[in-house]
Order: C-alpha cells, then structure tokens, then sequence
C-alpha cells in the first residue's frame, strides 16, 4: 500500500507566552462554513496518460477526489486523447468525480476553428451565435460518450475555460457574459436536461479575477445560470512592476467570496486551476512568485494559495493544474522552461511513454504542501471560523459527525514559530496524530509540541474519544 500509516502522538500544548500565538477551534454550528467538496487537478495535455503508480498516487495516497480534464477533441480531430487516461481514473479510483472543460469548440467532424469562430473585436475568437445550438449539441454527445461508452463518472460540465482571456497561440474561446449566459440557458441546460444527463454546469473559469474580483463579477450572468462557480488563480504582474504579492492576492480572493455569498448564496465555488506560486511567462509572474525561490518555497506559496482559496475566498473544492504531468522532455532546453515544467505538476511521470503510458517519476515538494489539506479533510467536511491572530494562517475543519477536527497550521515565515492550539465543543477534543512538510519532512509524523519550523505546513488530528 502506498497509504502512510497513521501513528499516533502525545496530545501535548505549547508553553508560550506570546498572545498572538493562540489559536482556538470552537465546533459549534455558529462556526460551520463551507462544506468541501474535494481537492484534484487535470489531467490535461502532458504526461496526462500516466501509468497505474502514478495515478495511485494520485487516489490512494494524495487523497484526491476530483479530476478535471479538456472535453473537446484535439485539433487533428482525434476524439479518444483522454480515454485510456480516464478508462484507468474509473477502475482505480471509481468514486472519482470528473469535471469535462471545454477549450474551444472542436468535433471530430469538424475540427477546424473556421468551422465554429470569428474573430473577437477584443482579441481572439469567439463562437458563432448561430452556432449555439450546434455546439450544445456537440458538448451533449461528447459528456455521453464519456458517462456511456468510457464509464467514466463525469458529474460537471464546464462550457468554456478562462473565456475572459485569448492568446493567438493557445486553443481559447472567448465569451461576452450575457452572450455564455444566453449559451448556457437556452442552449446547454435544456439539452442536458432532454438527454437525461444528471450533470451540473458550471462556469465560468475565469482565468483570473481581477482588482476588486472585477472580471469574476463582470461573468455573473452566466455565473448566475450555472450550478457551481469555478475560477482560476493566476493573478500576476508585469515584469518590472510591483509584486503586491499574498496581500493583494488575498483581497482579490475575499472578494470574490464576500461577491459569491452575496449575490449567490449557497452556490458551490470551486478553484478549479492555478499553478501556484512560479512565472507565467518571462514577462507575467503569479502574485507571490520571486525569482529567488527554490521549490520548497513554490511549494510552501502553492500552500498559500490553498489557504486563501479555501479562506478568504470560501471556496469548496482545490484543484491543481496538473495533477499528473510531464516531467520536462529532452527537447526543452532552457532553465527556466524546463523548471516551468516541474511546477506545473504534483506528480511527474516520464515524458516518453513506455508500454503505452508515461512512467511514474516523482512527487513534486508541491504534492506534499496540497496532501497536508486533501489527506485528511475529507469530502463532505466542513470549514470551522477559528479565532486567532489575522496574521497566523490557520484553517480548521470538522467531520460530518463533528466527532474529528483537522486543524492546518501554514507557517510561510523564514524562522521558526509557535502555535498554541485549543479545540473545544461537541465532547472532549484530544490530538490524536500530527503530519508535517518542511524542508527535511515530507507529510510523515511528528511529535507535536507547538512549535514549528521555518516554512512548514502542520496539520493536527484531534478527535473525541
């Protein structure tokens, strides 16, 4: 098996005088936020067909729950890309839940772009409104084949991702709210419905969300249309220009969820891609990404990003892009492509395939930060408020019988620190297990006595007797 065991610690308290450093979980219904839906990521467009190892990983041992991958055909017209991929997703992991996203408009039949887009005045391409109808038809056949013929538990369906960005060098489709609004209500809803496809549709995917959410808020008509709200983490700056770094990206994230609970309460919100804390490009970097960083620092920024993904923005499920990816192939070159390629994955596999599938590599420093979260909060558990120092960045949350807290301490800081942690309510709470990643720890076991390295990630198991 490739599960770690489970040993158990003394439930011991830190001694510290510093006040900032307390901590207090309170179960009680007053405290319940969202409920988590999962945490996953793609399997999409490199090193995606991985072999067996490496999706075990994946289930068994990461605890992923959710898969997203491209649902649209390749632009050669080859309708069977992620079918093996997926036909091994269902037979090791059969109670994984996928999610199809749409890239842009393409068939077997017709897989060239003049055959559904125009030119958009804003850059890009765009569907065809007359079209409509014929791509919800497409999208239709396209989630049956996989739910019918693959046996694969797809249960979301996202129309289109990132349709507020375009590049000429990237298969994209770029949408006007009331125009994917329009899409998916008199299109694509009736449709799924009519076929008898217990699929929900989610959208919009915004790439990122902008100053104030500005761009998440500007899709709210189609947002409003869909049953789950997904979007993406790469806010960035300019090279040359100011990082406004965690701070700014945090504002953005409250934002959005204070926008989402507002205008759309009850209304799931999943992340559902980021690559965390490295470049875009040479010119675009992700807010928090430094140049100096190694990748045990990505990897503790990427826990940053789950952090205010799952707190300041409320969201219920994480997804990472790539949650098998290539390692980089020979062909790349440069160092700083062929680094981009270890930061796009938590698993990587051989970029040549061996027997048909891509060999199981390694497990990125950024696979060990995202298992600290998805290992032990579960599917169906749910986020707790927790009264501590707005500096400490802490996240609680309780099962569904309220009998196990998992507490999640992330301690970014280049110097050691202290977290003096209480859990009360519902019984008598008493730590049971603690798991860390550092810089010499990979999730494994430790002894916990309240203080915590430099750059580390902590999660504390308590439960009832």
């Amino acid at each position: 098996m490739l599960l770690t065991p489970l040993l158990a610690v003394p439930c011991l308290r830190a001694g510290t005088d510093d006040p900032g450093s307390d901590v207090h979980v309170h179960v009680h219904p007053a405290h319940d936020r969202q409920t988590i839906d999962g945490f996953g990521g793609s399997l999409a467009y490199w090193g995606y067909d991985a072999d067996d190892t490496a999706l075990r990983y994946a289930f068994e041992d990461l605890g992923a729950t959710l898969v997203r991958v491209p649902g649209d055909v390749t632009s050669a017209g080859d309708a069977d890309r992620y079918r093996a991929a997926l036909r091994r997703v269902a037979r090791l992991a059969p109670a994984a839940k996928v999610l199809v996203s749409f890239w842009q408009p393409r068939t077997a039949a017709k897989p060239d772009t003049a055959d559904w887009l125009d030119t958009h005045p804003a850059g890009g391409l765009s569907l065809r409104p007359a079209l409509y109808g014929a791509w919800a038809d497409a999208v239709v056949a396209r989630i049956k084949v996989m739910r019918d013929e693959w046996r694969v538990n797809v249960v979301v369906v996202s129309p289109q991702n990132e349709p507020n960005f375009a590049t000429p060098a990237w298969p994209t489709c770029r949408w006007d709210p009331p125009g994917l609004a329009d899409f998916i209500s008199t299109a694509l809803a009736p449709r799924l419905a009519k076929a008898g496809l217990p699929v929900q549709i989610a959208t919009p995917e915004v790439a990122y969300l902008g100053g104030d959410a500005a761009e998440a808020k500007k899709f709210r008509p189609a947002t409003a249309a869909a049953a789950i709200i997904c979007y993406h983490m790469y806010d960035s700056y300019k090279d040359g220009e100011a990082d406004g770094g965690f701070a700014v990206l945090r504002a953005r994230q409250a934002a959005f969820g204070h926008h989402v609970r507002e205008t759309l309460p009850g209304r799931p919100l999943w992340m559902t891609e980021t690559t965390g804390a490295h470049w875009n490009s040479k010119d675009w970097h992700t807010l928090g990404w430094r140049p100096e960083m190694d990748e045990h620092s990505t990897a503790i920024a990427a826990a940053r990003y789950v952090h205010t993904a799952l707190v300041d923005a409320g969201a219920n499920a994480f997804f990472w892009w790539g949650l098998v990816y290539s390692a980089p192939p020979p062909s790349v070159k440069g160092a700083w492509e062929r680094q981009k390629f270890r930061d796009e994955g938590l698993i990587l596999v051989d970029p040549e395939k061996k027997d048909g599938v891509h060999p199981f590599r390694e497990r990125t420093r950024k696979y060990y930060v995202l298992k600290q979260f998805a290992r032990f909060v579960r599917p169906g558990w749910v986020r707790l408020a927790v009264t501590a120092d707005p500096a400490r960045l802490v996240a609680a949350f309780r099962s569904p019988d309220r009998k196990a807290v998992a507490v999640v301490l992330l301690h970014p800081d280049g110097i050691p620190g202290a977290f003096d942690v209480r859990v009360t309510g519902h019984g008598s709470y008493r730590l049971s297990r603690a798991y860390r990643t550092d810089r010499t720890r990979e999730c494994a076991p430790v002894e916990w006595t309240g203080s915590v390295p430099a750059e580390s990630v902590t999660t504390l198991l308590y439960n009832v007797p």
